[in-house]
């Protein structure tokens, strides 16, 4: 029972940070596809590409928002990352394919941005991050109930 309360509340504040992201990477991903250029394309491709450590998905969350030429939105995203790694995001994982899964989730998005597909992208962005809270079980219906003590 001890080992459930860390788990629940890892869960619990990766469910926060999820629903903070996805207020804040669905905007960047709109400003993404209207402020790209050739050089932000090629970067953003270049990161999306890139699928095997948790540095790679950080690259590829930070270079999307660097694409928007907006520093806040990127330290923003930064900062969730860094959350996310502070709670071992990846120590949650339900399946071994988990990470890999979303790493590919990357380049899908990367693709509808450089193609300016406002729909496809902001779609695909929504459900990377949901995606993200299925690979851990940690859906908001999935919370537990509050203890009334």
């Amino acid at each position: 029972m001890e080992l459930r309360a860390p788990v629940a509340r890892a869960r619990s504040a990766i469910r926060d940070i999820q629903e903070s992201r996805e207020l804040i990477e669905v905007h960047v991903v709109k400003l993404a596809y209207a402020r790209l250029t050739s050089q932000s394309a090629d970067k953003l491709r270049a990161a999306a590409a890139r699928r095997a450590t948790w540095a790679d998905n950080v690259t590829s969350h930070v270079a999307l928002a660097a694409t928007t030429e907006n520093l806040m939105l990127q330290r923003l995203v930064q900062m969730h990352m860094d959350l996310l790694a502070n709670v071992h995001l990846r120590d949650h994982y339900q399946n071994p394919r988990g990470a890999a899964d979303l790493l590919a989730e990357h380049a899908g998005i990367a693709e509808a941005v450089i193609a300016r597909n406002a729909e496809r992208a902001e779609g695909l962005m929504r459900q990377h991050l949901s995606h993200t809270l299925d690979a851990i079980g940690a859906h908001p219906g999935d919370a537990p109930e509050p203890s009334s003590s």
